[in-house]
């Protein structure tokens, strides 16, 4: 470890200050827009949801069970063509997956509101807003491993985890946003309008990273750098070192279990607030847990690479595992409260602290994955959406029949089972470099 930081300082100071600062500069820039990407798609996949509340199902006739196949709709499509999607960041390079990503989520978004326009309600209207959910799941599928390989080759090794903190943290802000915002925008343009304006904010955005964002600091993808756009990589070869990575699959397995218990808070928790607590003002409350995401996320990355520089790789595992400990650990006393308020509180903690895990796993799975890293970081992706796919589905089955208490304790013991695993992941200390 000591001969690599060195060996970055001395690299670090052949550039020139004022080609340093350029950088530097640049680098926090193209940050900022990630993050918008991030929290514009995440705005957007809740507000479905939201404006399924507020108009959807009461305006077409929809049943909650129906409506539900077409949240579902965008998690198929998203979870079926997350791997495809890591083959195409490291074919392309992140820049132009998410220029791609970009302008069709937008072109999806503006078509959700065009079937509300076209369709009076019915089957079709059904189908096609199913269909069209489909395929803007499909398009969304590269953003977040396209960011976190932003992360990996913008920031030096002691920045990335901090850095793909503040870019996975944008998510639940996004999420949190949804609800009252977008429940706004429902209220004054209808839900039809609050696409349109979501899907033009979208374009624009991408527009604006298309011009700015390069994949690499130097362009030295250009050159045919690993992971950049001169890069070409044959898919076989991709799943061969995904695969045959113990550690890989251990972080894999984890991330399915992270994503059970996010997905169990992003989809059930406004319904359990609203019509199992009774709660007033439900829409808040239920944006509350993901804002403590949104601390717990980059707070997590900055003490990983804090944790990694003084003890070593070693440690972030330490912290991987115990944010998901500590976020089963929340979530108990959470079901047992009679108090609303605890209630509140003690679920914020609970994804609070498994956000703090999250920006590790991105890392540690681009690592491992080595020059196949957008292919590793996407397999590991569609273990969690696996994951939250269950979750949406299992919750109310097992509340219905069994209360809402064990449902909800069950998010607690999958999380400790995922916290075992990195018991069992190895730390290379090679990978862990520059």
């Amino acid at each position: 470890m000591a001969s690599t930081r060195e060996d970055s300082d001395e690299a670090a100071a052949t550039v020139p200050p004022a080609a340093a600062r350029r950088r530097r500069d640049a680098r926090w820039r193209l940050l900022v827009l990630a993050m918008a990407a991030i929290l514009v798609n995440e705005f957007s996949r809740i507000g479905m949801p939201v404006a399924g509340d507020l108009r959807i199902m009461e305006r077409y006739g929809i049943a909650p069970d129906s409506m539900g196949l077409i949240y579902s709709a965008f998690l198929l499509g998203y979870t079926l063509f997350m791997t495809p999607g890591g083959l195409l960041i490291d074919r392309i390079g992140p820049r132009r997956a998410i220029t791609l990503m970009g302008l069709s989520t937008a072109l999806f978004a503006a078509l959700t509101g065009g079937v509300g326009l076209a369709f009076a309600a019915g089957g079709a209207f059904w189908w096609s807003l199913a269909v069209v959910r489909f395929l803007m799941g499909v398009c969304s599928a590269p953003l977040f491993p396209a960011t976190a390989a932003f992360a990996r080759s913008w920031f030096p090794p002691g920045q990335r985890a901090f850095a793909n903190g503040l870019i996975g943290g944008a998510a639940p802000l996004g999420v949190a946003l949804a609800y009252p915002a977008f429940g706004a925008a429902v209220r004054r343009l209808d839900w039809p309008g609050a696409f349109f304006l979501v899907a033009a904010a979208t374009a624009v955005l991408t527009l604006i990273w298309a011009l700015a964002a390069t994949d690499h600091p130097d362009d030295s993808h250009l050159a045919g750098a690993p992971g950049g756009d001169g890069e070409c990589i044959e898919a076989a070869g991709g799943w061969r070192a995904a695969l045959g990575d113990r550690g890989l699959l251990l972080v894999t397995a984890s991330y399915a279990a992270a994503g059970y218990f996010d997905f169990l808070f992003f989809y059930w928790m406004n319904h359990y607030f609203r019509s199992v607590l009774k709660l007033g003002d439900a829409d808040w409350y239920a944006s509350l847990p993901p804002l403590a995401m949104t601390v717990g996320i980059p707070l997590g990355g900055w003490l990983s690479d804090r944790l990694s520089r003084s003890y070593g790789p070693a440690a972030r595992n330490w912290v991987v595992a115990g944010g998901m400990v500590v976020s089963a650990a929340c979530l108990i006393p959470g079901v047992l409260s009679s108090s609303p308020a605890a209630i509140v509180a003690w679920f914020s903690l609970a994804l609070g602290a498994i956000g703090i895990s999250e920006s590790t796993f991105w890392i540690v799975a681009m690592e491992r994955g080595g020059r196949y890293r957008g292919t590793a970081a996407a397999l590991m992706n569609t273990a969690g959406n696996v994951g939250g796919m269950i979750a949406p589905a299992l919750t109310p089955w097992i509340g219905v029949r069994y209360g809402w208490s064990p449902a909800l304790a069950l998010g607690g013991l999958i999380g400790l089972l995922g916290a075992t695993c990195w018991l069992f992941i190895p730390v290379d200390e090679e990978r862990a470099g520059p």
